[in-house]
């Protein structure tokens, strides 16, 4: 478990310079990884960030995200991709609100898997929440502080990096990492695989 006490557990340091000349952040700080989104003043268009741990590529695993808004917001959304590389990714977010979506993007496309729906388990403010997503072959199954919000199947993606994520709509939102795991699933062993992109 990663509970980012070091700048050298493998996420990127700080944000890549055309993303932080627009005002985005990213980096490590004092035993959490923050990630700031300017706000785009809009609440039909949104801006995202995401940064994956480099250089490793994952096939089958749980991963276990623990993340905090660094003050209380009212829009935005924090969360985890997975399965992350050149061909595209998966996403799970989770808004202000306590509402769940499910994304892919696909060689450009995005599609929605599961759209916006409150999820009771949320805890609102600047509690922490745990998102959990298991991958085993084309079986995902998505959780949120242990409830469940779906199980899905999906054969588009078979492996890639994993990482954090979050998006402003109309204000600036900073995103409180607190935690980050990668494990074997239930039944099944975790295999590790070469990065599609190495930095």
């Amino acid at each position: 478990m990663d509970t980012f006490g070091s700048s050298a557990s493998g996420f990127p340091k700080v944000a890549d310079p055309e993303a932080a000349s627009k005002g985005y952040r990213a980096g490590y700080d004092d035993g959490h990884y923050a990630i700031g989104v300017p706000g785009t003043g809009t609440n039909t268009r949104g801006n995202g960030y995401a940064v994956t741990l480099e250089g490793r590529s994952f096939t089958d695993f749980t991963l276990d995200v623990q993340t905090r808004w660094a003050s209380t917001v009212d829009t935005g959304a924090y969360g985890i991709v997975f399965r992350h590389g050149e061909k595209g990714g998966y996403d799970v977010m989770v808004n202000a609100r306590g509402e769940v979506r499910i994304g892919k993007v696909v060689e450009g496309k995005r599609t929605i898997i599961r759209d916006w729906e409150r999820m009771y388990s949320y805890r609102s403010g600047t509690q922490e929440n745990l998102i959990s997503v298991v991958c085993k072959g084309a079986t995902f199954t998505v959780r949120l502080n242990g409830g469940t919000v779906a199980t899905f199947t999906d054969t588009d993606l078979r492996f890639g990096e994993v990482g954090l994520a979050a998006v402003a709509w109309e204000s600036p939102i900073e995103a409180r990492f607190t935690s980050f795991r990668v494990a074997p699933p239930a039944e099944g062993i975790l295999c590790s695989v070469p990065a599609l992109s190495p930095r």
